[in-house]
């Protein structure tokens, strides 16, 4: 999440271009081991907006000031996640479920002591060993998507190659009677 945060910061100036020309991006997470990256629009420029989307999440690099900002609201989010009754329901159903969540407050004790120092290295072991799918529909034809895909790919580096067997899955546990 902190993660994702900072690029969308990093990105500020960008995304309202983009938005100007009727291109939009959104970053989520996926799941306890990735990321979902939605460009949409349709213009001719969505490559380049994919392209830079795709070049600062790989670099990591933020400055201090932002960063320090939006690990302060990111850490305030998840201390009021749970304060409505309904909420705190339906996070509880889904960290019982998932068999990879982590409970927010080991998240808020993770990030305590994380620094800013501490976001290349992390998004280095994280691109060694990555996978990106793409499905691109809209104006784009098929030679185009396939042109973009492998730049993405580019962009990520040379771990983002990570067969199937070694990515990690996304599953639903099974609780006991009673």
């Amino acid at each position: 999440h902190l993660l994702i945060k900072c690029v969308e910061d990093a990105l500020n100036e960008d995304a309202y271009l983009a938005d100007v020309a009727g291109l939009h991006y959104s970053i989520s997470p996926e799941g306890p081991a990735g990321l979902e990256v939605r460009i949409e629009g349709f213009s001719h420029k969505l490559p380049l907006l994919a392209r830079r989307v795709f070049e600062v999440l790989a670099g990591a690099a933020f400055s201090d000031q932002p960063f320090g900002v939006v690990k302060e609201a990111l850490v305030r989010k998840f201390r009021n996640s749970n304060m409505s009754v309904p909420k705190h329901g339906a996070y509880n159903r889904v960290l019982a479920l998932s068999s990879r969540s982590w409970h927010w407050e080991h998240i808020l004790e993770a990030m305590e002591g994380l620094g800013l120092a501490d976001m290349q290295p992390h998004m280095q072991r994280v691109l060694s060993s990555c996978h990106l799918e793409v499905l691109a529909h809209g104006n784009l034809v098929a030679d185009e998507s396939c042109k973009l895909a492998v730049s993405l790919r580019d962009v990520l580096g040379p771990g983002c190659r990570a067969a199937a067997a070694e990515r990690p899955r996304d599953q639903c546990v099974m609780l006991p009677e009673g």
